[in-house]
């Protein structure tokens, strides 16, 4: 067996030739010695920024296709000619490409960014404060849509000394309260009032500093809140003017599809099914155009409840079963729950003489997996009420009423302090 038929990883090829060393494989791989002369040459040559761009491209990609994500920082970081702001720009430009297909992708890549930022600064080569502010900022960002919040504040709050040093320190600011509003609303978090508030000061001060998209974005923040606090009445019209605003400002994007999508979901809660369905497909061309896998899923689950309600649940059965599984995959295992027992209860108000045995028991065991894992009220107060379900089930007592009310009680869990589930009056005793 020859050098050239075990070649070594690119990345410590690299590294040897940058620390000094000759590599026998070179003179033998054709192939590897091509790679190797191209991305030392490209790092040497700095003719123009293409040439340095198109180097530290190279660099990452050995890095990125022969190191397992978790350990990107720490080879990053060890290799010093890639303590440099152009590596930062390229690690952020790569996790933006993974928003919305790949959340855990993005997080790694931006923490290897942050990591980057944090040594430069340690060495006393410190980025821009501009350089920093974004760092920081997408990584709170990723932190938060991998669904660690707590540690998405924590980010934020690291941000915002530095927001306050930048060019355009009042603008950043806002951008932060934006973000920390996005957080704050979330179901596990649920701090409404701290949301609304960052919310509408990020409106008005991008307002004034001209950022329409990211003002127009606040104010679709705020109508958030307002859906997830079930004040529907109150959150339509103001999704109505967002969903508007970002069709005129921005066209095809992701904020323009959540805002499609947030829509649906509100039409769908005050029964207006038919707009709701074409909010809903609209959400969904624009999260496939922008590659969003889990949101264009959300979005079809929310067209399939439409549709259902309509009196056509045959022709949207795909679309909820595939939509759960998408979540699924995403260990998104709440979101999931919650929308298994809207199929039940779309199937029931179909047929209530449909057999959702199956699909109770499979929810029954994800919630009693996540209560014995995770340990939570909340977990047992779901699984107490999901037993209420499958014992309704056995004894084919099962309507879609007893379902929606479960549904609620478990939204209402997610999105505030856990509470026991109450059996209706009259409901029979085990």
């Amino acid at each position: 067996m020859t050098d050239k038929d075990t070649c070594p990883l690119r990345v410590t090829l690299l590294n040897m030739i940058v620390a000094g060393e000759h590599s026998p494989h070179l003179d033998v791989c054709e192939e590897c010695a091509a790679f190797v002369a191209a991305a030392t040459d490209a790092v040497t040559a700095f003719t123009d920024r293409e040439d340095v761009e198109r180097a530290v491209e190279a660099r990452i990609d050995a890095v990125l296709g022969d190191t397992p994500a978790r350990h990107w920082s720490s080879v990053i970081v060890a290799t010093p000619e890639l303590r440099r702001s152009i590596v930062i720009r390229d690690l952020l430009r790569r996790a933006d490409e993974f928003y919305g297909r790949d959340s855990r992708a993005a997080l790694d890549l931006t923490t290897a960014a942050v990591t980057v930022s944090d040594v430069m600064v340690a060495s006393g080569e410190s980025p821009s404060m501009e350089l920093r502010f974004l760092a920081l900022k997408e990584h709170a960002t990723a932190l938060h849509r991998m669904g660690k919040f707590d540690e998405s504040i924590a980010v934020l709050g690291r941000a915002w000394p530095i927001a306050s040093r930048t060019k355009d320190s009042e603008r950043d600011r806002a951008v932060l309260s934006l973000c920390a509003a996005i957080v704050y609303a979330e179901p596990d978090i649920a701090d409404f009032d701290a949301a609304m508030e960052f919310a509408e000061t990020a409106a008005s001060v991008l307002e004034v500093c001209g950022d329409e998209r990211r003002a127009i974005v606040a104010r679709q923040t705020k109508a958030y809140v307002l859906l997830v606090m079930h004040r529907f009445a109150e959150a339509l019209p103001l999704l109505q003017s967002v969903a508007t605003d970002l069709d005129e400002a921005t066209g095809e994007s992701r904020d323009a599809a959540l805002a499609h999508a947030n829509l649906a979901e509100c039409l769908v809660e005050l029964g207006a099914h038919d707009e709701a369905a074409e909010h809903a497909s609209t959400a969904e061309r624009l999260h496939a155009m922008c590659g969003g896998v889990v949101d264009l899923a959300r979005a079809a689950h929310i067209r399939a409840r439409a549709v259902s309600a309509l009196g056509q649940f045959a022709d949207v059965q795909f679309e909820f079963t595939h939509a759960a599984d998408v979540m699924f995959e995403a260990k998104q295992f709440n979101t999931w729950a919650i929308m298994r027992l809207e199929y039940v209860a779309a199937a029931l108000a179909d047929d209530e003489g449909a057999d959702v045995r199956a699909e109770l028991e499979s929810v029954m065991r994800v919630c009693m997996t996540l209560n014995a894992k995770e340990s939570t009220q909340r977990q047992a107060f779901a699984a107490e009420a999901l037993d209420y379900l499958r014992q309704l089930a056995i004894r084919d007592a099962l309507t879609c009423e007893a379902v929606d009310r479960v549904r609620a009680f478990v939204i209402r869990n997610n999105s505030q302090a856990p509470v026991k589930f109450a059996r209706p009056p009259g409901a029979f005793l085990m």
